[in-house]
């Protein structure tokens, strides 16, 4: 990673040979790095070989990123010279005659070999610098890259923290579970007084609830059902001719009585997926393409007129329709109420249930025995007259739902870049799983002879009973085959954390971190007045434990 950053501000971009630009000022100073310039002409050089076809919002944000690549380079430069790197003139010069220049390429002849007319006449004509001056640049960067090895150097894992690390990688764990989901209990309708107190105690939730189902159950424009005919407009003029002919005809035979507007769908429209659906657009929403100008006006059963757009020639049937809602809070408070209720003593429900459950197989009961056997009875908690949940009436006919036994599959003792690590695979409603941060930490406890974890886990509203069914460790030559691959991996990460932070590239200017331990005890001055700053963002700082030795001897 740090190669491509330092190929990204410091390799051929930066000092590749270009064209001259037009006839603008380019003198003066771009910015200085102790005692040392960069000038204007060096920035300008590179935003105009980099600059083509962007805005100027665009060339902006460019000049940015080439003046502060440019005054690491120099920082790094001298970094470098500090800490004892250096190049003589003799190896300067077969640095810029070699294939490690990176503007290599344009100093060559037809045979590959460095041709010292064509260096002096792309120095004159596309860069517009002297040899003199070009060997400084060579020379900054040259510094500058062995400047890089060396903190790439500095940089190392430890066998042993490879090895802890491919056991991770082999590790996993894979948890028997019960669940007991509220919805398997079924209840009766409480009573209308019950549901009154609910609704008294409850005015924060029963908003909230309303607010976040607004527009999916209480406030909905009207929505229609639609089937479409659609046929392609040719570049031509008389295919587009054509094209409107058979959709004219097309909608002749479509408003006729009796048409069968799917099987007309079907044979003859060129929309995408419509032949395979017959046209079926499914309920169309207000916001929709066209829902205003097309879809609105439509009654069931009318088809509209031909419509001209750039997705063709087009027109549609309004086969069903779902009335706009209006229902405001007041109107809906008692059912949502109501419902909140039910949910509540279902969880209640649930809960007992997986208690019982966890009792039983404390006491010697497997897993797959508890969810056999019809777990116990439970009878429901109700509603007080204050709202609140109180002792078990029996108000809610009882049952004894059977609960779901499974398996997790392998929970890796690493996760993968960009999961949470308390991620648990097949639970909750989502095909990634569920987090639960007590099971990811109680993984590490659970051993053959004791392999429950002694609560219940409430996961996204449903409730686990979790046990051990079996830990994989990696086989020793398995560890041994990933040991070299792993130390790659470890070294690269590390390095890019060097430069970007613990937290990665992710907002902000991702090279703060590093520019701010680079830049520690230099003085690097800006020309404000030709290169304006942005305000400084905020950066996470180096990861714990990582810090930059920047000069002295290297251990």
């Amino acid at each position: 990673m740090l190669t491509f950053i330092f190929i990204f501000f410091f390799g051929p971009q930066s000092e590749g040979c270009q064209p001259q630009q037009a006839n603008t000022s380019l003198e003066g100073w771009a910015a200085r790095v102790n005692d040392v310039e960069l000038t204007r002409r060096e920035v300008e050089n590179l935003v105009y070989l980099r600059g083509d076809r962007r805005s100027e919002t665009e060339l902006k944000s460019l000049r940015q990123d080439i003046l502060l690549g440019l005054v690491d380079q120099e920082l790094l430069a001298q970094r470098g010279a500090a800490v004892g790197i250096a190049i003589d003139e003799r190896g300067l010069s077969r640095y810029i005659t070699s294939d490690e220049n990176p503007d290599f390429v344009a100093f060559t002849d037809d045979a590959g070999n460095f041709d010292p007319s064509g260096f002096r006449d792309a120095l004159r004509y596309r860069l517009g610098i002297s040899p003199d001056d070009y060997r400084l640049r060579k020379k900054r960067e040259y510094l500058a890259n062995q400047y890089r090895r060396f903190l790439e150097e500095q940089i190392q894992v430890s066998a042993a923290e490879v090895k802890t690390e491919v056991e991770k990688d082999l590790r996993s764990w894979n948890l028997n579970y019960l669940k007991f989901g509220p919805e398997q209990h079924q209840v009766d309708a409480p009573a209308a007084a019950a549901v009154t107190a609910f609704a008294s105690s409850k005015t924060d939730a029963i908003k909230a609830f309303y607010t976040q189902n607004k527009t999916k159950r209480f406030v909905k424009g009207r929505e229609v059902k639609a089937r479409r005919i659609l046929i392609k407009k040719p570049a031509d003029d008389a295919g587009i001719k054509s094209a409107r002919a058979k959709i004219e005809m097309l909608h002749a035979k479509a408003r006729a009585e009796g048409a069968n507007f799917a099987q007309l769908a079907t044979e003859n429209s060129e929309g995408a997926g419509d032949k395979e659906k017959a046209g079926d657009m499914g309920f169309i929403r207000p916001g929709a393409a066209f829902y205003k100008t097309v879809f609105e006006p439509l009654k069931v059963g009318e088809v509209s007129a031909i419509q001209d757009e750039s997705i063709g020639l087009f027109f549609v049937k309004a086969e069903a329709e779902t009335p706009a809602l209006n229902r405001t809070l007041e109107m809906v408070t008692q059912e949502i109420a109501r419902e909140m209720l039910v949910t509540e003593t279902q969880t209640a429900m649930a809960r007992a249930a997986a208690n019982k459950a966890l009792a039983r197989i404390t006491a010697g009961a497997t897993l797959e025995d508890a969810s056999k056997a019809p777990v116990e009875a439970v009878v429901a908690p109700v509603a007080a007259t204050d709202g609140s949940v109180v002792a078990a009436q029996p108000a809610i006919a009882p049952v004894s739902p059977t609960a779901l036994f499974a398996e997790t599959g392998p929970i890796t003792d690493n996760t993968r870049f960009g999961q949470p690590w308390d991620r648990i695979p097949t639970l909750g409603k989502r095909a990634l799983g569920a987090r639960s941060e007590l099971v990811a930490r109680r993984l590490r406890t659970l051993t053959q002879a004791k392999p429950l974890i002694g609560e219940v886990v409430e996961i996204e509203g449903e409730f686990y009973v979790f046990s051990l069914k079996s830990k994989t460790e990696g086989k020793a030559e398995d560890i041994a085959a990933k040991l070299e691959e792993k130390t790659t991996q470890m070294l690269a990460l590390r390095r890019r954390q060097m430069v970007y932070g613990e937290m990665g590239s992710f907002g902000g200017d991702p090279l703060a971190t590093f520019r701010k331990a680079l830049r520690s005890g230099n003085k690097v001055e800006i020309n404000e007045e030709l290169y304006p700053q942005p305000k400084a963002q905020q950066n996470s700082g180096l990861p714990p434990g990582l810090k930059l030795k920047l000069d002295g001897a290297k251990k």
